[in-house]
């Protein structure tokens, strides 16, 4: 399933695009309706495939409609962040076209051009992140991957930084080799911008684990509030349009982060609370299989104080004076052997040979 969405990726992302640039370019609209058609053709035989594997697995009816639910309460509520995604880099330069000019809105995708250039890179850690991190939830591997989430992420905003000076360095050149002097104002947008790449790439790189950790769709309520905000200060008009997006970009990489950590908490927890009901169903296997035999419960005990006796090394280690008292023990191990006000601590006497215990009557 995995190889096959490379497949549909690598086709409709990369080739498809260049054929229909080389070889429908008599107009726009033939290479957006060639586009399309590829499109199609490339992505209809695999959607068949995948549909024929999920049909075999689950043959059962109930068990596939079951499985198309699941599928459809997944995919829904990400098909509308879907749509966020969109609006958000789109809204800027309509509205920019609107309220300022149409030379400025086109700097402006210009701007964005490079800075999705950018981003587009870390995508294919993404792919590999999501099967992984969904394999591993409930499992002792996950804090390793948690580890390595939080390592790439750490070496992603380094690489950011340096991708941000290297744009300072020479991003005009690039603009003036490529497109000409006439496009030199979209120099200093594109780089107020890239201002906003390292929570933009966050966001970017925690989508997909996002995915894999949860069905809520996060990323969505993400994309749709940091889009709600977005309109709301392009409508007021407090801030320029670059401006107005840094913000956006920084509200929408602290969300991805705020969810990541609470997801990452939950499953955590979750893990514990596993362990423990492990470990209290074999506690309860143990006792009550001992409890309706006394003598075998005592062999049991003397097995495993004697193997400690054993393993014991002779070695006592304090911040303090280690004081032995031969023929003396602490309390019972529900009962605190400290005095009230913690001043003095309370020590048994092991009786001498010859002496019994008198338990008084109450």
């Amino acid at each position: 399933m995995l190889n096959t969405a490379n497949v549909i990726q690598i086709l409709n992302a990369g080739i498809i695009p260049l054929i229909s640039i080389l070889i429908f370019n008599k107009s726009l609209s033939h290479i957006l309706y060639s586009m399309g058609i590829l499109w199609i053709i490339s992505s209809a035989p695999h959607s068949i495939i995948i549909l024929n594997k999920s049909i075999q697995i689950t043959k059962k009816k109930y068990v596939f409609i079951k499985s198309i639910k699941t599928l459809f309460s997944y995919g829904f509520p990400r098909v509308i962040g879907e749509f966020a995604m969109f609006g958000f880099f789109s809204i800027p330069v309509i509205y920019s076209a609107h309220k300022v000019n149409l030379e400025y809105s086109g700097f402006l995708s210009l701007s964005f051009s490079f800075f999705q250039l950018f981003a587009t890179s870390y995508s294919f850690i993404g792919i590999l992140m999501l099967p992984t991190v969904s394999r591993n939830l409930l499992d002792d591997k996950f804090l390793t991957i948690k580890k390595r989430i939080d390592l790439i992420l750490l070496i992603s905003i380094f690489i950011n930084v340096l991708y941000i000076i290297f744009s300072f360095l020479f991003l005009e050149k690039i603009i003036l080799l490529f497109f000409g002097s006439e496009y030199l104002e979209s120099n200093m947008i594109t780089l107020k911008l890239l201002y906003g790449l390292i929570p933009y790439i966050v966001f970017f790189l925690l989508r997909d684990v996002l995915d894999a950790i949860s069905e809520f769709p996060s990323n969505s309520i993400n994309l749709s509030l940091s889009l709600f905000v977005m309109i709301g200060l392009l409508f007021l008009d407090i801030f320029s349009v670059e401006n107005t997006m840094l913000i956006c970009f920084c509200l929408l990489g602290l969300l991805s982060l705020y969810s990541y950590r609470r997801h990452v908490k939950i499953i955590l927890l979750k893990i514990k609370q596993f362990k423990i009901q492990i470990m209290n169903a074999l506690e309860s296997l143990v006792y009550n299989i001992l409890k309706s035999n006394p003598e075998f419960k005592r062999k049991i005990r003397n097995i495993y104080q004697d193997t400690l006796d054993i393993l014991y090394n002779g070695k006592n280690e304090s911040s303090y004076n280690i004081e032995v008292r031969e023929g003396f023990y602490f309390g019972f191990h529900d009962k605190s052997p400290w005095s009230p006000d913690n001043t003095l601590l309370l020590s048994n006497q092991i009786l001498p040979p010859g002496r019994s215990q008198v338990c008084p009557l109450f």
